[in-house]
C-alpha cells in the first residue's frame, strides 16, 4: 500500500526579477494586506546571492531533481544544499509555478538557514512575491517579519499558511508522504514477526489492501471536500490498528450468526447502491462502488487467508465478521 503514487498539485509564483536568471519571469503577486505591502517595499531592493545559486555542473548533475523530495528528504535524509540549488534550477526552467517546490522551497531554506546562512530578508522577498490567498501570502510575510524581531521557537513552514484549496492539496500530500513512511514502517515491523509462510500470506494481504483503499479513496468518497491521499492514509491507519490488535494476541472472536447478520448488512447495502444506475455521491458514482466491492471481496478473502496462517483456530467466518462489518459501516456512510 506504500507503494500508491502521489501526484502534487499546487499554483505558485513570484512577482521579482530573478538577477541571476533574467530570462525568469516570476508571476503575479498576491499581496494585498497594507501592512504586508509595507514589509515588502522594505526589501524590494534585496538580492539573491550569487553564490548560493547552481553552477553550470550542479545544473548538470540536478538535471532531473525535485527540491520537494531533496528538503522534505521522506524515505532518506535531508539534502538542503542541493534542495536549495535544486530550486533555483526550477524557477529558472519555469517548473515551480505548478508545484510545492522552487520558490516556495527557497522561502524555506533561508527561513530556516537549511543549508546555508539564515537570511529572513531573502525570505520576505520570496514570501511577497508568492502567488496564492491573499491571507496566506500576508500570513507568511507577517509570519517572517515576526522571526526578525524574536528569535524562532518553531521552524518555518510554507504550509502553516496554506487555506487556499490548491496550496492546501499540496501540503496535504507533502503531509502525507512523510506520514506514509511511517505507516510503511510500521507494517513493514509487522511482517518481520512473521514465518515464511505467513509472510507470503501477508503479502497478498497487502497488495489486496492497496488496491480495496486506492478504489475506496478514489471511486466510492465524495472528494469534493477532502483529497484521495486523506482517504488513503485513514484505510492504512486502520489497517495498521487491526495489525496491532493481531500483535497484541488478540484476533477477531464472532460467530456464523454474526456473519450472517454482518452479509446481510452489506448485501442489502450494496444493492442500494446499485438500484440507480445514474445516482451520484458527489464525485463517487453507481460504477465506482461496483468496482470498490469487487476488490473488497478479494481483500476479505486475504484476510482469511492470512489468518488461517496466523491464527488457526480462529475460524474463517470470525475473519470474515470483522472485515464485513467494516464494509457495512462504509456502505452505511455512504448512503446517508
Amino acid at each position: 500500500m506504500h507503494k500508491s503514487k502521489l501526484f502534487v498539485l499546487v499554483t505558485l509564483s513570484c512577482s521579482f526579477l530573478f538577477p541571476a536568471a533574467p530570462s525568469v519571469a516570476f508571476g503575479q503577486s498576491s499581496v494585498t494586506d497594507p501592512g504586508a505591502k509595507r514589509m515588502c517595499d522594505a526589501v524590494k531592493d534585496v538580492q539573491f546571492p550569487a553564490k548560493d545559486q547552481p553552477t553550470a555542473d550542479d545544473k548538470n548533475s540536478l538535471k532531473n531533481c525535485s527540491s520537494q523530495d531533496l528538503y522534505f528528504g521522506f524515505d532518506r535524509p535531508p539534502d538542503y544544499v542541493k534542495a536549495r540549488k535544486c530550486a533555483y534550477l526550477e524557477m529558472e526552467q519555469g517548473k515551480d509555478p505548478l508545484d510545492l517546490t522552487g520558490r516556495a522551497i527557497l522561502m524555506m531554506v533561508y527561513a530556516n538557514g537549511k543549508g546555508v546562512d539564515r537570511d529572513l530578508d531573502i525570505a520576505v522577498k520570496f514570501a511577497c512575491g508568492m502567488d496564492g490567498g491573499p491571507a496566506d501570502v500576508a500570513g507568511n510575510i507577517y509570519e517572517l517579519n515576526r522571526m526578525k524581531k524574536y528569535p524562532p521557537t518553531a521552524r518555518f513552514d510554507v504550509c502553516d499558511h496554506s487555506s487556499a484549496r490548491h496550496l492546501y492539496e499540496s501540503c496535504a500530500i507533502v503531509g502525507d508522504r512523510i506520514d506514509r513512511v511511517q505507516r510503511a514502517k510500521k507494517v513493514a515491523e509487522y511482517a518481520g514477526t512473521l514465518t515464511k509462510k505467513q509472510q507470503k500470506a501477508f503479502s497478498h494481504l497487502d497488495e489486496t489492501a492497496e488496491a480495496f483503499f486506492k478504489s475506496r479513496a478514489s471511486s466510492e468518497i465524495d472528494l469534493r471536500p477532502t483529497f484521495e491521499v486523506q482517504e488513503v492514509a485513514l484505510l492504512e491507519n486502520q489497517f495498521i490498528q487491526k495489525l496491532q490488535q493481531l500483535q497484541q494476541g488478540k484476533p477477531p472472536s464472532f460467530s456464523q450468526t454474526d456473519l450472517h447478520k454482518a452479509q446481510a448488512g452489506v448485501d442489502q447495502a450494496y444493492a442500494e447502491t446499485q438500484k440507480d444506475p445514474n445516482r451520484r455521491w458527489g464525485t463517487a458514482t453507481v460504477d465506482g462502488v461496483r468496482k470498490t466491492q469487487q476488490l473488497w471481496l478479494a481483500y476479505r478473502d486475504a484476510w482469511v487467508m492470512f489468518g488461517k496462517t496466523k491464527f488457526p483456530k480462529v475460524s474463517a467466518d470470525a475473519w470474515r465478521t470483522w472485515i464485513t462489518e467494516d464494509r457495512l459501516d462504509e456502505l452505511q456512510k455512504l448512503l446517508l
